[in-house]
This record gives structure tokens, C-alpha cells and sequence, in this order.
């Protein structure tokens, strides 16, 4: 998983995103649509196929359930940031 990466600092951002509701769920599903991606970008079939296997099929259907949850977790983003900041701040940022 992104937030797992080796040699990235861990992120508190990561964390919170994973305690909303279905935040697990979109963070793999946009992991696999990354990995599907960049496989399919370097012709890298290893990579296809492990993103084929965790759910992300170069088709319509699955880049729009993949889309959704990213579209998911731009709100999640925005939610988890405007709390942190309003922890920091004690003001509502918007």
C-alpha cells in the first residue's frame, strides 16, 4: 500500500483516512489502480498482473469503481485536513 511505501515518512494524513468509513477500501483500490497503470505505462506484466488480481481491470466499468473511490477520498482528504488544521489553528480553514 502507498502509505506502507518503504523509505516514505509515515503520515498522520494516512492514518486518519484509513479510520473513515471505507477509507481502507479506497486506499487499495487506488493503489491498484496506480500500480495497473504504471504496469500497463512500462509494459510491466508483473505489475499488471498483480493490479488485475487486487481488482483494477483496464476496462470502463473498473475505472469508474476506481474512480469513485478516489473521488472518495478527496473528500475524505479534505475532511481530515480541515480537522487537523482546526485542531492546530481553533478555526474552521473553510
Amino acid at each position: 500500500m502507498l502509505s506502507e511505501a518503504p523509505g516514505l515518512p509515515r503520515l498522520w494524513l494516512m492514518d486518519d483516512l484509513k479510520a473513515r468509513p471505507n477509507g481502507e477500501s479506497r486506499l487499495r483500490r487506488l493503489d491498484a489502480a496506480l500500480l495497473l497503470r504504471n504496469g500497463i505505462a512500462h509494459g510491466d506484466s508483473a505489475k499488471v498482473r498483480i493490479a488485475q488480481e487486487a481488482g483494477a481491470q483496464p476496462t470502463l466499468a473498473s475505472y469508474r469503481r476506481h474512480r469513485s473511490a478516489l473521488n472518495g477520498l478527496t473528500v475524505d482528504m479534505a475532511a481530515v485536513v480541515a480537522h487537523h488544521l482546526e485542531k492546530l489553528t481553533g478555526d474552521e480553514p473553510w
